[in-house]
């Protein structure tokens, strides 16, 4: 541990829900509202992750569309992901 550094704080992390939360039945955002705001506080340091029971493949295109910057717990805890890269 580097003692002359900082220390930035608490990590802030936000797990979200896909269905129903992002989106609806439609697979469409919930709210266009939401977007903009995950990349208002992932700015201020803000992670947004997924809590699903969903695999990787269901989730990579929603992950793009709201910009999540993870971790991602997917498949009801068996498979974690720190970030998705691209």
């Amino acid at each position: 541990m580097n003692l002359s550094k900082p220390n930035p704080g608490p990590v802030k992390i936000i797990f979200l829900d896909i269905d129903g939360t992002l989106i609806g039945l439609d697979q469409n955002p919930n709210t266009n509202a939401l977007t903009p705001l995950i990349r208002k506080l992932s700015k201020r340091g803000v992670l947004f992750g997924l809590n699903s029971n969903r695999a990787l493949p269901d989730v990579l295109p929603i992950i793009k569309k709201f910009h999540l910057t993870g971790p991602f717990v997917l498949e009801n805890g068996a498979y974690i992901l720190s970030s998705v890269g691209g």
